[in-house]
């Protein structure tokens, strides 16, 4: 794994530790890409929240007038569907991993995001399904708990509304909007726009198998060839493949903790780093003011073990776990990637632990 310390504006520490690949037994380092899961996710709000900035849009406004296609829950189809619903997971839109899992492909995904989108809301198109609403209207303050409200499609739907009201490709503009203005000149949405031979192999063991219908059948998808699952030990360390799939704005981002250090690094900022105006103030304000369905914009609150609140965001999939939070108080923030899986509980215990060696350096 790769962590890093940050306080305003910039990186205080990182440092690498263990194998970025077993096989050459090349090391991890604080510059190795990896991606970074649903940390992605708060990119993609940024880049959203930057065009609200410009007037682009209202958080409560229907976001169907900017898309190409409908976009109603059919259950409830005159309940409009808002960027702020989307920002806070609360759009009643539904992860259908028996839709989502088979899009996960070695390599880049050739399923163009808006063309994947429109197949999923479209009634009778390629990965439409009922299944993909959830039971309850959009908007919902406090919905079921099971199936999660979580929806990693949502915000694909977000990069998607960057690529319209932007009029350029969602990659194109966080690279020109947020990437190349914070020094993250490494980062990228897509492996052809990355330098590979710098990226971390992700591992994932014989015994694990993600939580969805598809889960055994994903983890042979992407063992590489040439690996004979069948004759592993259980629990062997097996490397991935280096994948991607269509909905990318939701998980698929890659870079180092360096680089993604320098990202929170501006938030810790107070929306300013390394020259560079990310947000305003008064936007990340609005952003974490708990006003929207009693959550944040792009963001989680997270409860440290000694009662301070922090904001953060993990990020979990196959082969990979990461996560970045930040303490508005104290003004330190944190990075940490690694190229196998973690448990929520992990994830918990190590942000307490790299929060409170930032402030002792601070």
């Amino acid at each position: 794994m790769a962590c890093a310390l940050v306080g305003p504006g910039r990186v205080r520490w990182s440092r690498g530790f263990g194998l970025a690949n077993i096989e050459h037994q090349q090391s991890m380092s604080p510059d190795t890409l990896i991606n970074v899961g649903s940390v992605s996710k708060t990119v993609t709000a940024t880049a959203v929240m930057q065009l609200w900035e410009e007037n682009r849009f209202g958080l409560q406004e229907d976001v169907a007038k900017h898309l190409p296609f409908s976009l109603r829950n059919p259950h409830f189809p005159e309940v409009p569907i808002t960027f702020e619903q989307l920002l806070t997971h609360r759009s009643s839109i539904k992860d259908h991993w028996p839709t989502l899992d088979p899009l996960y492909v070695c390599g880049d995904s050739p399923v163009a995001l808006g063309e994947f989108l429109k197949g999923y809301f479209t009634p009778g198109s390629a990965f439409w399904n009922e299944a993909n609403w959830h039971l309850w209207p959009p908007g919902t303050e406090n919905p079921p708990a099971e199936p999660t409200w979580y929806s990693n499609v949502g915000f694909g739907v977000l990069g998607y509304l960057v690529e319209g009201l932007s009029q350029q490709p969602f990659s194109a503009f966080c690279q020109k909007r947020i990437f190349a203005p914070l020094g993250m000149n490494h980062t990228g949405w897509f492996l052809r726009d990355i330098d590979v031979s710098h990226h971390a192999t992700p591992y994932e063991r014989t015994s694990a198998v993600r939580i969805s219908p598809n889960g055994a059948e994903l983890f042979r998808k992407l063992t590489p060839s040439g690996i004979d699952l069948e004759s592993l030990p259980a629990g062997t360390l097996v490397p991935r493949c280096l994948y991607n799939f269509s909905n990318y704005p939701d998980g698929s981002l890659r870079t180092s903790a360096n680089e993604l250090a320098r990202f929170v690094a501006a938030y810790v900022g107070e929306g300013r780093g390394f020259g560079h105006q990310l947000l305003k103030s008064e936007t990340l304000a609005l952003m974490f003011s708990g006003r929207h369905f009693g959550r944040n914009l792009g963001w989680s609150k997270h409860k440290c073990s000694d009662g301070r609140y922090v904001f953060m965001h993990g990020g979990m999939d196959p082969g990979i776990s990461a996560f970045i939070a930040f303490d508005p108080q104290s003004r330190v923030g944190v990075v940490c990637v690694r190229n196998f899986e973690s448990t929520f509980e992990q994830i918990y215990h190590l942000t307490d632990q790299l929060l409170s060696a930032g402030r002792r350096i601070t």
